[in-house]
């Protein structure tokens, strides 16, 4: 199997010419994760499930991005993307394999921003859809839509335990480490790579509350069954490549 490393990723980023599109701060992240099995799980995904062990994994994300701005288009491209450069996320994602290819697939995401909420899907293919979200601190988030749904996550992390990294071919590893999405917008195939230093991170007891907000975004929830979480303080400039559009067929499952 082809496992990505982040020295992997940065080597790509380096062979290709057009290089990184935008630079961000992904911080105050935490990940909540859930096996699901992979027969209840494929029909919502419209790529080939990446497994771990037999089974297939669903992630919560929360987390602020912070500094996002253009690479191109010098200070004019920079102060007209201001608008866009800090919001809020909590995004679902699923772990899949293109053409042998390791990445994620996000099933919905959650974001704060009405200007991010609308490019989103048009350029990346991705799925946002507008919410409020409010964090109390940094491993504490509720997300509510306009409809009042409302999905709370919370997670105990103490300041006093040191981040560590990921061992090689560990869970951990499986759901962290990944450095390419996959997207699927209108029968449009996406696929966009990014690089950043190894998750520095602590795992820690965590809980989901959902009021409505994430059983409406598919099947998966009921069927799910917590398997961890991970607090990390976050990763600083994040090069975050331009989409390729890829075959209607890859990874077609």
């Amino acid at each position: 199997m082809t496992v990505i490393t982040a020295q992997h990723a940065a080597d790509r980023f380096r062979e290709d010419r057009a290089g990184p599109a935008f630079f961000a701060d992904w911080l105050d992240v935490l990940f909540i994760h859930f096996t699901v099995d992979p027969a209840a799980l494929q029909p919502d995904v419209p790529f080939e499930l990446d497994l771990h062990g037999g089974q297939a994994f669903v992630s919560l994300v929360l987390f602020d991005a912070r500094r996002v701005r253009p690479c191109f288009g010098g200070p004019v491209m920079r102060a007209a993307c201001r608008r866009i450069a800090e919001h809020s996320f909590l995004n679902v994602r699923t772990y899949v394999r293109v053409t042998d290819e390791p990445g994620i697939c996000f099933l919905t995401e959650w974001v704060d921003s009405r200007i991010d909420a609308l490019l989103g899907p048009v350029t990346y293919g991705l799925p946002y859809r507008r919410a409020a979200i409010m964090r109390e601190h940094s491993a504490h988030g509720c997300v509510t839509d306009r409809h009042r749904r409302r999905a709370t996550c919370s997670a105990d992390a103490h300041a006093s335990v040191a981040e560590h990294t990921c061992a090689p071919d560990s869970r951990d590893a499986f759901v962290l480490e990944r450095y390419t999405a996959f997207t699927s917008w209108h029968g449009l195939r996406r696929r966009f790579r990014i690089w950043h230093e190894p998750w520095r991170f602590v795992s820690v007891p965590a809980s989901v509350l959902d009021e409505g907000l994430l059983a409406d975004r598919g099947r998966w929830f009921d069927r799910a069954t917590m398997a961890g979480a991970h607090h990390s303080t976050g990763v600083r400039d994040v090069w975050i490549g331009p989409p390729r559009f890829i075959d209607r067929q890859a990874g077609a499952s």
